[in-house]
């Protein structure tokens, strides 16, 4: 390529063979040329990577990585080792841009001097693209730290961590050494908010930049409890790691969302998979004992009661939620004080 790379697009592949084509097709036809598109073939069985070298003989700006079944996480991981870009921008291979999304990306974080950028995004179901569903389709109009950011998206109930909505500062990356945990599901959550944890300059756009595909076989639409819960009780021990102490704050919230979405996940495995789950939680439950900020009644249950009574209180508080908020909760602050 001769060219200095402004953005770096990594796509991870995965039997996508009936979507990859519309996705490349709205990469190779930005109207931001400079960039460079490294797809990463997580061990695809079906023609992907036939496609993906189609495309690659007819624009040189395509690289081709090939892996066994790795996951999502590697993928996009070995995409960032070999990043040139100025900007790194993640694209879900079944899903795709707009014409002109990665030029105004680019144009903004260089007039705003970003370290991430956020953006709107069109919903959809597959085999229905006319009927679009905008999402985070808001606007932040001045630039504030990622920090507040997270506060802001809090705030508002908006904390869909997707990478494709996300345009970040290669630098900021390899400064703080950010990786996705490998091995597990939900595994955005991590990295989007370590990536806001660190920004200096962040903003949001309203512009739906980005097409979402919801399909059935994807991650989004197929649930596992169990794995699910796994992601989230990995990072919630990813982050207690973190020892911060300027976004204490921040980590406290962030640690206990995660840790909530942990429970609610928990709470549908099976007895089985609860079994598999066991030296885990009881290392958490350790973990958390030690973490001083963090004061509620759901964690010094979770951490110093019998595990089974607690999960009697979960759920009985979101069986009959008006009770508990009205009564149960007020007697129970009343006795602890």
């Amino acid at each position: 390529m001769g060219f200095v790379c402004k953005v770096s697009v990594i796509v991870p592949v995965y039997n996508v063979e009936r979507y990859l084509r519309a996705c490349l097709d709205s990469l190779i036809h930005q109207t931001l040329r400079e960039i460079e598109i490294i797809c990463v073939d997580d061990g695809s069985t079906d023609e992907s990577l036939s496609i993906l070298q189609n495309y690659k003989d007819k624009d040189d700006r395509i690289t081709i990585l090939h892996q066994e079944n790795l996951g999502q996480s590697s993928a996009r991981n070995r995409g960032l080792d070999l990043a040139k870009g100025r900007y790194v921008y993640f694209c879900d291979s079944d899903d795709y841009l707009c014409s002109d999304a990665l030029e105004v990306c680019y144009k903004t974080a260089l007039k705003y001097d970003l370290d991430v950028l956020r953006f709107g995004y069109n919903e959809f179901v597959d085999g229905k693209a006319d009927l679009l569903t905008p999402k985070e389709c808001f606007s932040v109009s001045n630039v504030i730290s990622g920090i507040d950011m997270l506060s802001y998206l809090r705030r508002h109930h908006s904390m869909t961590p997707g990478m494709p909505f996300l345009f970040i500062r290669r630098t900021e990356i390899e400064k703080h050494q950010y990786r996705f945990i490998e091995g597990i599901i939900r595994e955005d959550h991590a990295f989007f908010t370590e990536v806001f944890m660190t920004a200096k300059r962040a903003l949001h756009l309203e512009i739906p930049l980005y097409y979402r595909r919801v399909r059935e076989g994807s991650t989004m639409t197929s649930p596992n409890e169990y794995k699910s819960a796994r992601g989230f009780l990995v990072t919630v021990e990813h982050f207690l790691e973190n020892k911060n102490s300027k976004v204490k704050g921040e980590l406290k919230k962030q640690i206990y969302l995660f840790y909530r979405h942990f429970i609610i996940y928990y709470l549908r495995t099976t007895e089985e998979e609860k079994d598999a789950l066991y030296k885990e939680v009881e290392h958490l439950r350790k973990t958390l004992s030690k973490v001083k900020y963090l004061h509620s009644t759901d964690m010094w249950l979770f951490c110093n009661v019998n595990f089974n009574l607690y999960l009697l209180y979960i759920k009985i508080k979101r069986r009959d939620f008006y009770l508990w908020r009205k009564l149960v909760k007020p007697l129970w602050r009343f006795l602890r004080n």
